[in-house]
C-alpha cells in the first residue's frame, strides 16, 4: 500500500520537478547571454540599427532586398529554384 501511495505522489510532483529543472535552467541561459551582452558593451562593441531592408521571407535585415516583393537575392533565388505545385 505504501508503494503506490509513493508511485501516485511520484506521479504528481514529477511534472513539477521538470518544470522546475529545466526553468532554473533556461534562466541560467538567459542570465550568461545577458551577461555576455554587457561584457561586449564594456570591450568596446557598438550597438547599431542594421541599414537596409528586413527581408519578409528570412527576416535578415540586407540593403539589397528588392522594393517591389521584399525578398533578398538568396530568398528571390530559392523561390525561383522552387518547381510549381
Amino acid at each position: 500500500m505504501g508503494s503506490s501511495r509513493n508511485l501516485r505522489l511520484l506521479a504528481v510532483l514529477l511534472p513539477f520537478l521538470v518544470v522546475m529543472v529545466f526553468g532554473v535552467r533556461d534562466f541560467g541561459g538567459a542570465f550568461f547571454e545577458q551577461r555576455k551582452l554587457g561584457e561586449a558593451a564594456f570591450e568596446g562593441a557598438k550597438f547599431a540599427k542594421a541599414q537596409g531592408h528586413k527581408c519578409a521571407r528570412c527576416w535578415r535585415v540586407l540593403e539589397e532586398t528588392d522594393p517591389d516583393s521584399h525578398l533578398c537575392n538568396r530568398c528571390t533565388d530559392a523561390i525561383g529554384a522552387l518547381e510549381p505545385a
